[in-house]
């Protein structure tokens, strides 16, 4: 389709809730209800549902009544037929493709906007789920991102939800994940990095690629045979312990293997019928260097003790900052934003909400926070409320700060080990080519006996050569005083020579004092 035509239909469906535009500015004539965003968004197609959903991850930016609101855009279509899917992917991956294949249902799992969920079973025997992306979604997605960024970006503010960021970083920001979440190849990454963590826990798994079948259009994925925790939640199923295995896994993986689903809503979830979590869907994946999850250790530390100055420290080191900051007034509503901390676990007051408040209100002040706190703020809220669904009743912030402890001290110990310290230290020299010689030539000359340290003072000559001569005229003067002592007494003394002898030594003593004299006040250090 032409951008032309494409930006028709749009300036269409705006018309249809009485937005037009006037002048290359958007025009709004009646306020949107909730339900009228919604349907909006739906009827402006696949990429605007996406940047809709998008934006709903984004408490940061989007006010928080639409945020609740965008959150219910489905991205439920009407399915193409298998038969068109089959001859894309034959087109674009083999023609002999499907012979791999012993079954393939042709009757859709399910139908999104992008991508289309077959049940199979291959030659093997085993049962498999095929993601086939749809056929024309890919140009679909390139026109409106065309459109959009040439129209109508500058005139979304005029909807009166998007805060005063830039709306262009924000825009490029979700075309960047759009065009990660079109290639399948990606989400194959994550699950081969997933598997890798996982292989030691034994109630939680995702499902096994096979990569071999796996490309840009299509994913393949073993079955995995359970219950979506959407549908325990719709049932309203009591079972307190599953939420609790959420909560915890969440964390382990969050702290320990530093990473996490950035998507975890209950249709993501699987609990199978050997009483293992399941997480699908992991396009949508974050991931943490261990430098922030040394911060959020310490961020989950210092909101379990209401430490204020150390919450805002943290801030303050992670944030980038836009301007002066009222620093009274922001201490005053983080003050009032950590008193809610003791309500956390009483199902009222939510950790991964505290967690979005905070860097709201951060924002309001003109600090900007890493994009990845607000994921995993949204990642918490969302297991949060699922888990207190269920029925489990706990304390997240104690919960996420025993896994953060936990990861602390490992990162310590693993910097005193001997290996990591020369690592370390391997690192940070330049001459990191000649460090194995030079280690070896060290230890040779322990082994041989010959290792000498010589320490040498640099700068110190000065500050040396000053006391040697101020050494030196306190020797002469202790000798001086000790003469005009001794000549005293001789003069004092009976005899002639001995009279004479003390005279002539009591003159030369006052002659050697008055010299010393005269230098110190030279040298102008007499005061």
């Amino acid at each position: 389709m032409q951008e032309s035509q494409r930006l028709g239909e749009i300036l269409r469906v705006l018309s249809k809730y009485g937005l037009t535009v006037l002048k290359n500015k958007l025009q709004k004539q009646v306020v949107l209800t909730d339900s009228q965003v919604l349907q909006l968004f739906t009827d402006l197609g696949p990429t605007f549902i996406k940047f809709g959903q998008f934006l709903s991850t984004r408490p940061d930016l989007v006010d928080e009544r639409f945020i609740t609101v965008l959150r219910n855009l489905q991205d439920n279509v009407p399915a193409v037929s298998f038969t068109v899917c089959k001859k894309f992917i034959e087109e674009t991956f083999a023609v002999n493709y499907f012979a791999n294949f012993k079954e393939i249902d042709p009757r859709p799992i399910a139908s999104a906007s992008i991508a289309q969920v077959y049940f199979g079973i291959l030659k093997s025997g085993e049962k498999v789920v095929l993601k086939i992306k749809r056929p024309d979604i890919e140009e679909t997605i390139k026109t409106d991102l065309e459109v959009i960024k040439k129209y109508l970006l500058p005139q979304l503010r005029a909807l009166g939800f998007i805060s005063h960021f830039d709306l262009t970083k924000i825009f490029n920001l979700f075309e960047i994940k759009l065009k990660e979440e079109l290639d399948f190849l990606n989400e194959l990454q994550n699950l081969k990095i997933f598997h890798r963590a996982l292989k030691n826990y034994e109630d939680l798994i995702i499902p096994k690629a096979f990569k071999e079948l796996s490309g840009r259009n299509v994913l393949v994925m073993e079955y995995v045979d359970g219950n979506l925790l959407k549908n325990f939640l719709e049932q309203k199923v009591y079972y307190p312990t599953l939420g609790e295995k959420l909560i915890h896994n969440f964390c382990r993986l969050l702290f320990w293997e530093r990473i996490f689903h950035a998507d975890p809503h209950p249709g993501n979830i699987i609990f199978t019928k050997n009483k293992k979590l399941c997480f699908l869907d992991l396009g949508a994946v974050g991931f943490v260097d261990p430098s922030t999850v040394e911060i959020l250790a310490e961020l989950f530390i210092y909101l379990c003790e209401k430490n204020l100055n150390g919450v805002i420290n943290l801030i303050f080191r992670l944030g980038q900052y836009r301007g002066e900051i009222d620093e009274f007034t922001f201490y005053q509503e983080m003050y009032k934003l950590l008193e809610l901390v003791s309500e956390v676990g009483k199902g009222e007051v939510l950790a991964g909400k505290l967690i979005l408040d905070i860097i709201k209100i951060s924002i309001k002040y003109g600090i900007n926070l890493p994009v990845n706190l607000v994921y995993i703020g949204k990642a918490a809220l969302t297991l949060e409320s699922t888990a207190i669904s269920l029925g489990t009743r706990f304390n997240f912030f104690e919960i996420a700060k025993k896994y953060g402890e936990e990861a602390l001290i490992k990162t310590t110990l693993n910097t005193l080990a001997p290996s990591d310290i020369a690592l370390n230290l391997y690192r940070h020299l330049e001459i990191k080519g000649k460090l194995p010689l030079l280690f070896f030539s060290i230890l040779k000359k322990f082994d041989e006996g010959t290792f000498q340290v010589i320490f040498r003072h640099a700068g110190l000559e000065i500050f040396i050569k000053a006391l040697d001569r101020t050494s030196m005229r306190i020797t002469f003067g202790l000798i001086i005083s000790s003469l005009l002592i001794a000549s005293g007494l001789i003069v004092a003394a009976d005899g002639r020579l001995l009279q004479t002898l003390g005279t002539a030594t009591y003159i030369l003593s006052i002659l050697a004092a008055g010299y010393l004299i005269y230098l110190i006040f030279k040298s102008g250090k007499w005061h």
